[in-house]
């Protein structure tokens, strides 16, 4: 990683270039071929008022989006695959249409989704995001989908209708509440977690599929958060590629243009 201030046009700015970025658990034997390119840029924008500024992320290459502790391939692909957007901490969070949806950043993905082929904001400029943050307060772009993935959920716990953040009596979630297993990481690709994201953010949506959502529950019965028996290895049970399926789906719902917010709480 190389970091450092500069300008862009008249603005002061700091950036990070990652460059040649390969993923964990990386070897030596990996091929070089295999590995991402992008950037990070914080802009002053002081120029429109004191405190202002932009956020700029700049894709040049994505090959692969999965960790193998995230239970990705060799080739570091499939799994529980990266997710791309920000957060404040508190009450403001966005994520690109594609987070968490297995192919959809990469060079080779979806021409609607891959980073290198889109932009934002950017005026065209293809592979380059810009997030405004004014008055404090990030501008969360686009047309109320973002309001659809996991992440706007875990930071918007007031605009909760379907389910209540701190219920922990539901049959799958073992000791922990609903914010708690959106919380979790799914360590060693544990699906049963990956799925709880997914079947929690679909249920606090709207116009999710019934028979999915059914289905998924089911799952997570028969598998609850914390029993371990979802989890990525030679000798993982048969129903962690089904729930990963599953997972899949509700996932793509709720990055889609047919979800909505079950509250009016925005």
């Amino acid at each position: 990683m190389k970091y450092g201030q500069g300008t862009v046009g008249t603005q002061l700015a700091f950036g990070a270039t990652y460059r040649d970025v390969n993923c964990y658990s990386a070897f030596t034997s990996r091929s070089s071929s295999i590995r991402n390119h992008f950037q990070v840029v914080l802009i002053d924008r002081s120029d429109i008022a004191t405190g202002d500024f932009d956020i700029e992320f700049n894709y040049d290459q994505i090959i692969w989006e999965t960790g193998e502790a995230s239970d990705g391939s060799t080739d570091c692909l499939g799994g529980s695959p990266a997710r791309v957007g920000f957060s404040d901490g508190d009450t403001n969070a966005f994520e690109l249409a594609g987070s968490g949806v297995i192919g959809a950043f990469l060079d080779s993905g979806p021409a609607a989704t891959s980073l290198i082929n889109n932009s934002l904001n950017s005026g065209g400029h293809l592979g380059r995001y810009i997030f405004e943050v004014r008055d404090g307060t990030p501008t969360v772009p686009g047309n109320g989908n973002v309001t659809c993935t996991k992440g706007f959920w875990k930071n918007h716990v007031g605009a909760w209708d379907n389910l209540v953040p701190d219920d922990d009596t539901a049959p799958w979630t073992g000791t922990s509440t609903y914010l708690e297993v959106l919380n979790t990481p799914p360590k060693k690709g544990d699906a049963s977690i990956i799925l709880g994201h997914a079947f929690i953010a679909a249920t606090l949506n709207t116009g999710a599929d019934a028979g999915d959502l059914t289905a998924a529950e089911n799952m997570l019965i028969a598998h609850p958060v914390g029993s371990n028996d979802l989890k990525a290895g030679k000798h993982a049970d048969s129903d962690r590629a089904v729930a990963l399926g599953m997972a899949e789906a509700l996932q793509e719902f709720n990055e889609s243009g047919e979800c909505s917010l079950s509250s009016n709480d925005e």
